[in-house]
């Protein structure tokens, strides 16, 4: 078993005395501003204000001495020449956050400054007049240049009288702008279903049916029940309901993991995170719980599925108007040769065009409202259910850069000028990824639609140009999964994790099994239909053969960096780590392509009968507002806290998650009434080229325009009724799997 490196030769450094109160570090300064070290001079002639301070604040002084040069190089727990003096791992932690509330009783404000990674947390009162730049400047000198880039402060009065809303504080503009925006969506809901209900009891003619009727029945919460209560999709592509919300269940386990390890920060680092072979990301659970954030290539392989066949299905229809586009896809190829696709897309291609620029914007239509509508609350509300201590981390700091840089969200370009540390709403950095990539499908979509193995290489070439991109990169900056390794790890998560072309494989190779669907689909479920009669036994073989390649890719993605994860600094070489972070994240993605594929054969035994359970597509209906709410929720929470440090257990971690869970989905359910359910159904609406039917007048309509007599009395009545229900399922189911393949990025 591998101890810790702690053979020193050297006896230990004698330390100097310690330094002054931290308040008189302030003054001597002469960096920091004229303000403050006014402020600090006016309490410091305050005998007991000064000692109160003093008294309140945490060990500042003495913590900073520990990090002094000479001390450092003896509580550096490896020999490993990638760590320099700032690269250090402290045992104990040097947690001294003083008492908070205290700094407001005295009329002072509390600073918190944290030393990342968070084994190293203090909190100071000093004079409103400081800043935390000037916290930051006053505690520069002793330390290196190195570790003073890693040092974030944030300074305020606290929050307590906030809580809860119960504020003295005049409410901001933007607060009522959110306060007036909840309360007319839950007078808009309450009306249209009380409309809705007592439909019979209202004499309004002009809202009895038309566009206005079925506007004001998109907000109804008795539709929008049915909508989300509605029986699960059939066919091959039904386990994606289970397959969505467990990717969901993956994220929460994973930011309940993130959010509690970096923004509150623990107590016992070495048995949470990977120390000689020992601790948390050392075991099965924490290897499962470290990577179950690739819940997140779990969406993106969905997203470029569903874009990529639904597309297709599109271009199908619509590029070929003969009766052959309604067949299925293994008649049209046999009856479509190349020549045909060719001059029949050659001829669409204003068409495709005209697609693609609807497809943009119905998408931008269907996702921003609600994602508008959270950053609007987490902006403006959610800091006022904080009542912890200023933060560095946390929803008081992310409220406020939100305030700056929410437009860089709506217009999904945020991961593009910011990253993950300095972005608006940091889980959002997927939509924008999701978004930007969709600006490909229908430009691929209809390349592999005219010439289905060209569109296939242009993927595998943007693949692969990601794949040297990503490697290149992670050579020449140091890029590692191990969150102990600086600078490795945050350039690893800025660069990397939220970049578009670096996580383009995962949602090309999804789009890539959607054209080998498309294309071959049909032909394959035949072919192993065929076979399970004449040769079974080679079947089952062929299907656990798949299942287990399948389940060896996943395993390897998430089982594969114990090495890495389990010690600190990890073991890997840097070419090693480079390889995981380059393929792992499309091994996943294509391990769920051969299980998917599997199911979607008709295959798999109890796994299909258990993914396909119908209660699967409710809660994947709930998916798109559950993360859009739940990061708000976890940070609330934490910063509702106090803010401390708590001791790490599995059983910690696990009680967060399910709270957080129960939390969360109770949010996304609220959520979806009132805002993803309306603005979803108005979006359909407003590209709809007929108003959905009312009532089963329809087919009378239908028939009567044709001149005919539905029933009995026409020779070729019985013929006519059955193709225009036929032709009427055929429109609801499409529209149905537009609706329910949702946003096409894996989150509905």
């Amino acid at each position: 078993m591998a101890t810790p490196a702690t053979a020193i030769s050297a006896p230990p450094p004698s330390l100097p005395a310690l330094p002054p109160p931290f308040l008189q570090t302030l003054v001597k300064n002469p960096n920091v501003s004229a303000a403050c070290v006014a402020g600090a001079n006016r309490v410091l002639q305050d005998s007991v204000l000064a000692r109160q301070a003093e008294y309140f604040s945490g060990r500042v002084s003495e913590g900073l001495s520990l990090l002094l040069p000479p001390v450092l190089k003896h509580v550096v727990f490896a020999k490993d020449k990638r760590l320099g003096l700032g690269e250090f791992i402290y045992q104990p932690p040097l947690w001294s956050l003083g008492v908070p509330d205290s700094c407001g009783y005295i009329g002072l404000e509390y600073c918190q400054i944290d030393v990342i990674p968070v084994f190293t947390k203090w909190g100071v009162c000093v004079p409103p007049e400081c800043s935390a730049d000037d916290i930051k400047t006053a505690i520069f000198p002793p330390i290196t240049q190195e570790l003073a880039e890693r040092v974030k402060a944030r300074c305020g009065p606290m929050n307590a009288d906030k809580a809860l809303f119960l504020t003295v504080e005049p409410l901001s503009a933007g607060a009522w702008a959110a306060l007036i925006l909840i309360a007319l969506l839950i007078i808009f809901a309450s009306a249209a279903t009380i409309l809705d209900v007592y439909d019979d009891k209202w004499n309004m003619p002009y809202l009895q049916k038309g566009r206005m009727r079925s506007v004001v029945d998109s907000f109804s919460m008795s539709r929008n029940y049915e909508r989300l209560m509605a029986p699960p999709r059939a066919g091959p592509f039904a386990s994606f309901d289970a397959v969505r919300t467990l990717a969901m269940g993956m994220i929460l386990l994973g930011h309940t993991l993130y959010f509690n390890l970096t923004v509150v920060g623990i107590t016992n680092p070495r048995e949470s995170l990977g120390f000689y072979g020992r601790g948390f990301l050392a075991t099965g659970p924490g290897l499962i719980a470290n990577g179950s954030l690739l819940g997140v290539d779990t969406f993106l392989g969905l997203a470029g599925f569903l874009a990529f066949y639904i597309f297709l299905k599109e271009l199908e229809k619509r590029l070929d108007p003969s009766p052959r586009a309604r067949k299925p896809q293994s008649a049209v190829s046999s009856q479509q040769g190349p020549q045909d696709r060719a001059g029949t897309c050659g001829r669409g291609a204003w068409k495709v065009t005209q697609m693609a620029l609807v497809a943009y914007l119905r998408r931008y239509l269907r996702l921003t409202p609600a994602y508008a509508v959270i950053l609007l609350i987490f902006t403006f509300l959610a800091p006022l259910m904080s009542s912890a201590p200023p933060s560095p981390t946390g929803v008081m700091q992310e409220s406020q850069v939100c305030q700056e840089k929410w437009w860089q969200n709506l217009l999904y370009i945020n991961n593009i000028l910011s990253n993950p540390y300095t972005m608006c709403y940091q889980a959002s950095w997927f939509l924008a990824v999701v978004q930007q990539l969709f600006l490909l499908v229908p430009w691929l979509s209809a390349l592999a639609f005219l010439r289905p193995w060209l569109g296939l290489m242009v993927g595998v070439a943007l693949c692969v140009g990601s794949y040297v991109y990503t490697f290149q990169h992670s050579q020449a900056q140091g890029w590692r999964i191990n969150s102990i390794d600086r600078p490795g790890f945050p350039r690893f998560f800025a660069d990397f994790y939220a970049g578009t072309f670096t996580r383009m494989p995962t949602f090309l190779i999804g789009g890539m099994a959607a054209i080998l669907y498309f294309k071959y689909g049909d032909r394959c479920r035949e072919y192993w239909r065929r076979k399970s009669l004449q040769t079974p036994g080679t079947v089952r073989v062929q299907v656990w053969a798949a299942i287990g390649l399948a389940l060896a890719l996943l395993a390897a993605a998430i089982f594969g960096p114990y090495r890495e994860l389990a010690f600190a600094p990890g073991k890997w070489s840097q070419t090693t780590s480079s390889s995981y972070i380059t393929l792992a994240f499309s091994a996943w993605v294509m391990g769920l392509c051969f299980l998917c594929g599997v199911l979607a054969m008709g295959r798999g035994g109890l796994l299909k009968r258990f993914l396909e359970l119908p209660f699967w597509a409710v809660t994947s209906r709930l998916t798109y507002s559950t993360y859009l709410v739940h990061p708000m929720v976890i940070l609330s929470v934490i910063s509702s806290d106090g803010g401390q440090p708590f001791h790490f257990s599995m059983l910690h971690i696990f009680n967060a998650f399910l709270g957080y869970s129960v939390l969360s989905g109770i949010s996304a359910v609220i959520f979806f009434f009132l805002v993803e359910a309306p603005f979803g159904e108005l979006e359909r609406l407003l590209f709809s080229r007929l108003p959905p039917p009312s009532s089963s007048s329809t087919l009378k309509e239908k028939c009567t325009t044709e001149g005919k007599e539905c029933g009995g009395k026409n020779e070729g009545g019985k013929e006519r009724e059955v193709l225009v229900i036929l032709s009427e399922a055929s429109e609801a189911v499409e529209q149905r799997e537009a609706r329910g393949n949702g946003n096409s990025d894996g989150t509905q």
